[in-house]
């Protein structure tokens, strides 16, 4: 038996089933695994290709099992190209005989999952099993190479990982903008842009690398770029600068580049006139010199200007060491001096036969961490206020890299003893970091930059989960916030809001929703449906919320995703609930969403309930905490809060659209989930009042959700209720109202339902209404064409319907077009279905209003 990958899937950020983001994967492995003769030449290669952490996984351990063996060999092949990584976790998996699930640590999923396949085939030519890619030295040797290629590419930015490492310290939230493959996409993102937002909403700061994104302009950038266009400002200003030709700009000819070598004077240097600031390749740019006379020149200029792609800039040389000045808010924090001997040195010549060039080298355009020196507390006042009045001068933004070459730091700061030699928008904070002996203050200063007092990283996240009711509870929890004047960000199985505005339409419940509303730079509060599914299969975006509810814990989706029971079903749900900060909402009616309490480390619990008399909200009022429950006067019930030994009435659920006088409880249910998060946020009661009073169930309110068809001879309504907990609820609604003729529904189930759920759920429509119209789902998954409507039937049979009431019609429209055709005055027409097919059914509508005119 060999190995052999399964499955993959990704997980976002931390979850139930890792504590940092990770690869899952379902795996086959050998009983046990024993070294052939062919191992030899694997480590052969892997060191070849400077693997040899990997290659000395592939040595067996004592105790080392199959898929231990495995998984630090994805590991290592990680951490050998360059990512840090060094958590994973194994178990067997139960579903399936003989394999393993396994969750391993990424920094770029793609990576992981390209070092998932090829540790397969690694292990599979160590063992000497037939079929492996890797079964001679030279297929092994290539496999690896373009596994490294691919793998050094989605290597983090060193600046981008010092960030990002510091925000986490610093309780900042950190979100990365790129979208590779493989991930869910949402309308904000950008495909591998490098680009990462500290903060959220409309608080956000996005950055590229060290780069504050809208700190300069895109002209102050193009003007950065170009040597001769920042270096006459310089000038300008009275900083010195080498000396340039700034007559012939364009030297793409040699000899102008030696004209203007001997109008400035030798020794010169050749470097690019031209390069992009912001890009990674931007401090490799070599620089050439000292160069002597028009025959040395000569030597050079060809191979440069065909490196550079770019026109050549000639200056003169200037003899000294070279320094890394950051400027942080328009203050030198740090400074590095190179260590390397610069080209030439005192006018020594370093022969480097690889470059072609003659006796000249190249360097690197600025400092290298390799070699460079904190030299700080060194550097005289005169040389740190040109490095500020540089970055001024240039019209570089808050965060500055001033390159400076110095003769001697005990003569003046002018020339001939120094000169600004290169500006950074983007300076390298990785390399001055490491440098210094008071860990992080570096980007520590970088973040008071980004978020000063008066700016606070984090909106108001509110997450909302449960079995039934968390679109609408998400939506009456908008109309709240709007009323309080934020602008909202909401996202929901009905797709994703801003304001008024839909700019999706598509189930967004989950990591998709929540990163564009946390992306989305004039959201002020975000309120999110936190579904289940999304949760197990890819996490949750969010590392906190201000405010998390638990509505109910119902049977819907057992049997998935390893969930087989209700308390199971809670211990996920509860991961709301244990990252909120601010006020966890549960419902006291729910024995699994009251057993939650001990698990949140918020700062207060307010409970939900149908009376003040619950037994375990008049405890929780009693030790200080608040509840929001009915009261009645005997005529009418109000939502009332109670705290304190008191209860104060708010608003009469008559007043309240959504509930229909009472009579649709679990809107009234919603409602009170709504007022407690509210509540938790700080918002005012008449807010409260102002929002559920705006309310309603419209299809524009809320789709596919107890909408209400008017201007018909019959009533219509849709919503989308689809398990035993929500059809319940929702036939207690029906049988509150008073239906002179037959009950038609148009049924359908979810094909990832087991039968007896189909079943279940058929028989509660069996005791409520007269005539059946069978459905096919959208989606089959794994069931034949036809099954689930036959399981519906057969169910509706076993409970008393009579064959003539049913019929089985596959295709959505033609049984939506149907039931309202056969529909005559005084009959209840019940659609449900999702709102996806909302449209569809105001299509119907409107055609059965212009043909009976």
């Amino acid at each position: 038996m060999c190995y052999q990958l399964i499955s993959t899937r990704i997980l976002y950020q931390n979850s139930r089933f890792s504590p940092v983001p990770a690869v899952q994967l379902l795996l086959k492995t050998p009983e046990s695994q024993s070294d052939s003769p062919v191992a030899a030449w694997i480590r052969e290669v892997l060191s070849r290709v400077n693997m040899d952490a990997a290659g000395d996984l592939l040595t067996a351990t004592k105790g080392d099992s199959p898929v231990d063996r495995y998984c630090r060999l994805v590991l290592g092949l990680q951490t050998d190209a360059g990512h840090r990584v060094a958590y994973y976790r194994a178990e067997t998996d139960v579903n399936s005989g003989h394999a393993f699930r396994a969750w391993i640590e990424y920094e770029d999923h793609t990576t992981a999952l390209y070092a998932a396949e090829l540790a397969v085939d690694l292990l599979n030519a160590v063992a000497g099993n037939p079929g492996s890619i890797t079964s001679t030295p030279e297929s092994s040797l290539q496999q690896l190479e373009g596994y490294l290629r691919f793998a050094h590419m989605r290597r983090p930015d060193p600046n981008t990982r010092l960030l990002n490492a510091a925000a986490k310290r610093l309780d900042i939230p950190v979100l990365s903008l790129d979208q590779p493959w493989g991930m869910p996409v949402w309308p904000g993102a950008m495909e591998r842009s490098g680009v990462v937002q500290y903060g959220w909403g409309v608080n956000q700061r996005r950055c590229k690398g060290a780069f504050p994104l809208g700190s300069l302009s895109t002209q102050q950038l193009q003007l950065l770029s170009d040597r001769a266009q920042w270096l006459p400002r310089l000038k300008n200003a009275g900083l010195p600068t080498a000396d340039q030709d700034l007559e012939f700009i364009n030297r793409n000819q040699l000899k102008r580049a030696q004209r203007s070598a001997r109008r400035i004077g030798y020794p010169v240097i050749l470097r690019p006139r031209q390069r992009e600031p912001l890009s990674p390749n931007a401090r490799n740019q070599k620089v050439y010199g000292p160069i002597h006379d028009d025959g040395h020149l000569a030597q050079i200029f060809e191979r440069l200007r065909d490196q550079a792609g770019m026109q050549v800039w000639v200056e003169s040389y200037v003899a000294g060491k070279h320094y890394c000045f950051l400027v942080l808010d328009h203050e030198v924090v740090s400074v590095l001096r190179s260590d390397q001997v610069l080209p030439g040195g005192e006018g020594k010549q370093n022969a480097v036969p690889a470059t072609g060039l003659g006796q000249t080298t190249g360097r690197d355009a600025s400092c290298n961490i390799g070699n460079c020196t904190q030299v700080f507390g060194d550097i005289p006042l005169p040389f740190l206020s040109l490095a500020t009045a540089a970055a001024k001068a240039s019209g570089l933004g808050p965060v500055a890299g001033v390159n400076l070459v110095i003769k001697d730091l005990n003569a003046a700061a002018e020339p001939p003893n120094c000169a600004v030699v290169q500006l950074e928008p983007a300076p390298d904070l990785a390399m001055h970091s490491t440098s210094l002996a008071a860990a992080g203050s570096i980007e520590a200063k970088y973040f008071e930059l980004l978020f000063p007092p008066d700016r606070q990283p984090r909106i108001p996240v509110i997450s909302v989960t449960g079995t039934n009711g968390k679109t609408t509870t998400c939506r009456m929890v908008t109309e709240i916030a709007k009323a309080a004047g934020f602008k909202t960000g909401l996202s929901c199985s009905d797709g994703i809001y801003i304001g008024d505005q839909a700019i999706l339409h598509q189930d967004s419940s989950g990591v998709l929703g929540a990163n564009e509303l946390l992306s989305h730079p004039l959201v002020e509060i975000a309120i999110l449906e936190t579904a289940r599914g999304n949760m197990a299969k890819v996490g949750i975006a969010f590392d906190r919320c201000e405010v998390g509810a638990v509505l109910n814990i119902a049977a819907d989706h057992l049997g998935q995703e390893d969930i087989e029971t209700l308390e199971q079903m809670a211990v996920h749900k509860r991961q709301v609930i244990e990252r909120t900060r601010g006020t966890a909402v549960l419902n006291a009616e729910d024995p699994l969403c009251l057993a939650m309490r001990p698990h949140t480390a918020a700062r207060s619990v307010i409970l939900t309930g149908h009376s003040a008399r619950h037994p375990a909200i008049e405890s929780h009022v009693a030790k200080g905490g608040r509840g929001v429950v009915l009261d009645s006067d005997g005529t009418d019930q109000s939502i009332a809060i109670t705290e304190k030994g008191t209860l104060r009435p708010l608003l009469r659920i008559n007043q309240i659209p959504a509930t229909f006088a009472g009579q649709a409880f679990f809107n009234t249910e919603n409602a009170l989930a709504a007022t407690a998060i509210a509540l938790g946020l700080g918002i005012s009661e008449r807010c409260i009042q102002e929002g559920l009073h705006r309310f309603n169930t419209s299809i524009h309110s809320t789709p596919g959700r107890m909408n209400l068809y008017e201007g018909l001879p019959f009533r219509l309504i849709v919503d989308h209720a689809h398990n035993a907990h929500g059809l319940n609820a929702f036939c207690q609604f029906i049988e509150q109202q008073e239906i002179a003729g037959k009950k038609i529904a148009v049924l359908f189930s979810i094909a990832d339902r087991s039968d007896q759920e189909i079943q279940a759920n058929a028989e509660i429509v069996s005791r409520h209404f007269d005539y059946f119209f069978c459905r096919e789902p959208r989606q089959l998954h794994d069931r034949k064409a036809g099954e689930i409507t036959q399981i519906t039937r057969s169910a509706l049979l076993e409970h008393g319907i009579d064959d003539q009431n049913i019929q089985i019609i596959t295709d959505p429209e033609t049984a939506i077009d149907q039931a309202i055709s056969i529909a005559k005055p005084g009959d209840l027409l019940v659609i449900f279905v999702g709102h996806a097919f909302h449209e569809t059914i105001q299509r119907h509508v409107d055609s059965y209003r212009n043909s009976n005119q």
